[in-house]
């Protein structure tokens, strides 16, 4: 039970760390890729796009970035597809 409360306080300041509401962004813009590389937060995540169903900001510990698309298989497999890094 631990754990699930501490992920969801780092979720919680994740989110808080985007915008001051503590929601997901609507979009991905280049304000939000500004703030995940200038001020990393030690750990891996993924940012999803509000708009772009898939669309994902894989963001690495030390802050560098790059886009991803997310599906599933007709199977059911999880399939990720690197779309490239965000330029500096």
């Amino acid at each position: 039970m631990a754990n699930r409360v501490n992920a969801a306080e780092k979720r919680e300041a994740r989110l808080r760390f985007f915008q001051p509401q503590g929601k997901l962004p609507e979009a991905l813009n280049q304000r939000i890729v500004d703030a995940v590389r200038t001020r990393p937060i030690g750990e891996r995540f993924f940012l999803p796009d509000g708009k772009v169903p898939g669309l994902a900001l894989d963001v690495k510990p030390d802050g560098s970035a790059a886009y991803v698309l997310q599906a599933r298989s007709l199977a059911g497999k999880a399939i990720r597809m690197g779309l490239g890094a965000n330029p500096i």
